[in-house]
């Protein structure tokens, strides 16, 4: 005989599905809401971080440093922004704190190019040429357009009297990044010591033209 189902057997099953599905759908909503909440921090953290990459480029380097300490509060795994703390340590002549602070940034993304060209620069200014060559090209390993570790390898060049390769490195730079000043102006100091007026006066009407910073020493270099 068969055995006749409980007349209530059907409705159970009916609501055991409507919980499994609700259960799914409240996962797959948390999930979403979690996902959403990470992409509106990251949003949030770009923009703040673009607001004292802003603030440092100004000059405002006192405020630019206090907004990055609370920056870094909030966002401690953010390694643009312990970058950003190394590159305004090199600005204020820290050579040691920036170095300390570009590593950190390699300990959170070993591959990040930027903190090499920091450390290049840190070695450079420390009479670390050598070094200084070796993290300039281990960045453009890592990102073959890196106009800054190619503009810094200019001045090393022009410092080790490579001034054919200085400006082979300087053209580089500005095929990849023609709006930055310090591109041209380091292109046009290679050209006046290879001789060459003309490239010379075109890179300097063009870092002018770009409001390079340091023009008067420049101008005062070239008529030395």
């Amino acid at each position: 005989m068969k055995n006749k189902q409980h007349p209530n057997s059907k409705s159970n099953q009916l609501v055991r599905r409507f919980i499994a599905g609700l259960a799914a759908l409240m996962l797959f909503h948390f999930v979403g809401c979690d996902e959403n909440s990470q992409l509106e921090q990251t949003t949030l953290s770009r923009a703040k971080l673009a607001e004292i990459d802003d603030q440092f480029a100004r000059g405002q380097i006192d405020q630019a440093d206090s907004s990055l300490n609370d920056y870094l509060k909030q966002f401690p795994d953010s390694y643009q922004g312990w970058a950003l703390k190394g590159w305004i340590n090199v600005r204020r002549g820290n050579l040691a704190e920036a170095e300390k602070l570009f590593r950190k940034v390699l300990q959170l993304n070993p591959t990040w190019d930027n903190a090499y060209v920091g450390l290049g620069v840190v070695a450079r200014k420390s009479n670390r040429d050598e070094q200084a060559r070796k993290y300039y090209l281990k960045a453009i390993e890592l990102s073959a357009n890196n106009a800054e570790a190619y503009s810094s390898l200019v001045l090393l060049e022009i410092k080790a009297h490579n001034i054919d390769k200085a400006i082979d490195y300087g053209e580089r730079a500005y095929s990849i990044s023609p709006l930055n000043p310090s591109i041209a102006a380091n292109l046009c100091w290679a050209y006046h010591l290879h001789g060459d007026d003309k490239n010379r006066d075109k890179y300097f009407e063009i870092a002018e033209r770009l409001q390079y910073s340091g023009l008067e020493a420049l101008k005062q270099r070239l008529a030395d």
